[in-house]
């Protein structure tokens, strides 16, 4: 085969898989790898579709949760002991600090929420103050 008909079928190949990439990227795509990254369909593994497909699926069913008209009263007023635990796990985070391996950190979460429930515990056994002092209210609500 003459080099220019070699060369030929090698545009016309090029040409038709540019062709096909463009048809494919503008449609509504896009993959972010973990490092956060937008990938293009061609740097997509077939070995990478099936935990890709998976982590969608997971999103998925974590978004379609919030469209629950009680889980989002829930988020707007959560109960006290809820964000009484949130501030708990954001301070003992904030507090271990950076460069912890993922089972240090969930140690951090088991501790502090361990600390939490043992306050909890104890206030609950503390016995009402009968008298209030300066600027309280005494009496239930």
């Amino acid at each position: 085969m003459p080099p220019a008909q070699v060369a030929e079928i090698l545009d016309n190949a090029q040409a038709l898989a540019q062709n096909l990439d463009y048809l494919k990227q503008r449609g509504l795509y896009a993959d972010i790898d973990r490092a956060g990254r937008v990938r293009l369909p061609s740097e997509v593994a077939g070995t990478d579709v099936p935990a890709q497909l998976d982590r969608a699926q997971r999103a998925a069913s974590s978004a379609r949760a919030l469209l629950d008209p009680g889980v989002q009263a829930r988020l707007v007023h959560p109960p006290a002991e809820v964000v009484e635990l949130g501030r708990a796990l954001v301070s003992a985070i904030a507090g271990a600090g950076y460069n912890r391996t993922p089972e240090a950190a969930a140690q951090v979460i088991l501790d502090a929420a361990r600390k939490l429930q043992a306050q909890t515990a104890t206030s609950a056994r503390r016995p009402p103050s009968r008298s209030a002092g300066p600027g309280q209210v005494s009496g239930s609500f």
